[in-house]
């Protein structure tokens, strides 16, 4: 009985909330014009491109010691800015990108860097991990040479397995779409 009464209870809730409200009689009112009264027959909003802005955002963060930091333990690659459609090679402005994530990191030495990469839903399962793998190990290739023997280097192809978005439009694939540098003690 008691799973019945809370949908019950909700339902009566969400009804009395949608009564329409009453305003003072003797209140003056607005004196719209025909535009603004003019009946709204049908509205569509598409919701598949809604997606929640998070990046670049920085936040303390708890270390294992109990420490507080303001230092990114992750950044975030778009790879439509990194890797042509469907190829693994970084273009030179990815290069300048990775020199300036490099620069970023260089002087906290003997961390480990984890280099992931995704891909949108398109094309097989199998496909997509090795695509994302390649596009992982490009970029950890690249900044191997910059930071040096400092770091520990670590590259996983996860294709769409993680999507941050809808795959059901062009900006959500574009988003899916990525490469992350997670930063660890």
């Amino acid at each position: 009985m008691r799973a019945l009464t809370t949908p019950v209870v909700a339902l009566i809730l969400l009804v009395l909330a949608a009564a329409p409200a009453r305003a003072d009689p003797s209140a003056p009112g607005p004196d719209p014009t025909a535009a603004a009264t003019a009946e709204v027959r049908e509205v569509r909003v598409s919701t598949g491109d809604l997606v929640p802005v998070v990046e670049g955002l920085v936040f303390p963060s708890a270390n294992l010691d109990g420490s507080v930091t303001d230092e990114p333990s992750e950044i975030v690659l778009l790879s439509d800015v990194f890797f042509a459609y469907n190829s693994a090679r970084l273009s030179a402005k990815a290069k300048r990108e990775l020199a300036a994530v490099a620069t970023t990191l260089s002087g906290r030495p003997g961390r480990t860097l984890t280099i992931t990469g995704h891909t949108d839903s398109r094309g097989t399962s199998a496909y997509n991990r090795g695509l994302s793998l390649r596009r992982a190990q490009a970029v950890r290739d690249v900044l191997a040479r910059l930071l040096g023997a400092d770091y520990t280097l670590v590259a996983i192809g996860r294709g769409e397995s993680e999507p941050r978005a809808s795959n059901q439009s062009g900006r959500g694939r574009a988003l899916n779409r990525r490469v992350t540098l997670r930063l660890s003690s």
